[in-house]
């Protein structure tokens, strides 16, 4: 199952119009370097095949894994268990 947060914001943000979502998802595409147009095998300028919103999706999704493995490298560490020194 893909996460699609464009489409649960769009669905669910009631507080924004549809122009400040679809503006959003432009800044989103923007932070990320989108592009309209790609090139082709052949050096030929196409439209892209992935969406602004699968981008956007994308990468939204690639800062959430970011923020749940830090999340679990600090549980791991705050797992650890030792036995402290004293001297005498």
């Amino acid at each position: 199952m893909a996460l699609d947060i464009i489409g649960y914001i769009n669905d669910n943000v009631t507080n924004l119009t549809t122009e400040q979502k679809l503006a959003m998802m432009d800044d989103i595409c923007y932070a990320f370097d989108y592009r309209e147009e790609v090139s082709d095998e052949d050096g030929n300028m196409i439209p892209n095949p992935i969406t602004k919103k699968e981008w956007a999706n994308r990468h939204i999704i690639i800062k959430i894994v970011g923020i749940v493995n830090l999340a679990r490298m600090k549980k791991a560490r705050d797992a650890i268990a030792f036995e402290e020194l004293e001297l005498e």
